[in-house]
């Protein structure tokens, strides 16, 4: 006899996993999941209809999508364009939807084995669907972590250990805003905060272009940009002779190049850029240029600018 997948794995990842369906579905037909006030009713719902069981992902997946399409069905006769608190109540009062996990599924009982090899397939179909769209705000941001930091940020959808990927850039904001807080640590607070705003604005700015999220390469030039801008108010404040916003500057940096690859060390810079130098072929200072082309490109977020363009100056004698 199958057990319910509430008993297998967490309750939580059911409801994180029936929220990403219905928002794939609203995606899809043009319905903006992205109000507070819809996205609080919609957690109520799910949680209620989490409670029923649920014997495998596949059926969690077709209750998930029955609900969307009833929240789209009813704000489209609302003439509603984003997710509306009043839709949520009203689809909330219908029967039919909080039983819509009572349907049979005696034709297909999947083993423990089966069920976990159905759950990776699932989860890796859905994880490509609809992300919250991002708030371009901080005090809409900080709303979001505290209200909804369990239900958003802790939660993952089980995937087997041999597939499980690293965690995401967002996710790791995330988890590190959640740990300054515990720890009360201001700076560290505050300087995760401005990173996730700044990826979530950049975010929202793509999404025209079809592109959902980030690539890694992106997130590394966001966040070099990010440490640039302490470097240059570092810089800007030492000059004026404010040594104390320099150093609260410092320790953000500081914190900001965790997330940044390992830093080069002259000695490695210096071999890079022998064999950029080498293969453009640069011989005089004229050169200069095209060698800090590739080399910015290269050596993204591995070091600094600055660094680059000294020791590239030095080697062709600028």
């Amino acid at each position: 006899m199958t057990q319910p997948i509430q008993t297998q794995f967490s309750n939580k990842k059911l409801i994180k996993f029936l929220t990403k369906t219905i928002k794939k579905v609203l995606l899809q037909k043009g319905i903006n999941s992205s109000t507070r006030q819809g996205n609080k009713e919609l957690a109520l719902l799910v949680s209620q209809i989490s409670k029923q069981p649920f014997n495998s992902w596949e059926q969690a997946k077709i209750v998930g999508e029955k609900l969307g399409e009833s929240i789209v069905e009813t704000s489209q006769k609302q003439d509603k364009k984003n997710l509306d608190k009043g839709v949520i109540r009203q689809i909330a009062f219908q029967k039919k939807i909080l039983s819509l996990a009572e349907f049979s599924t005696e034709e297909t009982q999947p083993s423990q084995r089966s069920l976990e090899d159905n759950t990776s397939e699932v989860v890796a179909r859905e994880d490509s669907g609809s992300e919250q769209v991002a708030r371009s705000t901080e005090t809409l941001q900080t709303t979001e972590e505290s209200t909804f930091a369990k239900k958003e940020d802790s939660v993952s959808v089980v995937v087997p250990k041999k597939d499980s990927a690293p965690m995401s850039l967002k996710d790791r904001l995330g988890e590190d805003i959640k740990s300054a807080m515990k720890a009360k640590d201001k700076i560290r607070l505050e300087t995760v905060r401005s990173l996730k705003k700044a990826l979530l604005e950049k975010e929202v700015a793509i999404r025209p272009s079809g592109q959902d999220s980030l690539t890694e390469e992106q997130e590394i030039e966001l966040l070099a940009q990010q440490a640039k801008q302490r470097r240059d108010s570092i810089e800007q404040y030492r000059q004026a002779g404010r040594n104390d916003l320099a150093d609260k500057e410092a320790q953000e940096l500081a914190i900001i190049e965790t997330y940044l690859p390992k830093q080069l060390s002259d000695e490695e810079l210096s071999a890079i850029l022998d064999e950029i130098v080498a293969s453009v072929g640069a011989t005089s200072p004229k050169d200069i240029g095209k060698v800090m082309g590739v080399a910015m490109k290269q050596l993204k977020g591995k070091a600094e600018g600055k660094k680059i363009q000294e020791i590239v100056k030095g080697k062709l004698g600028g």
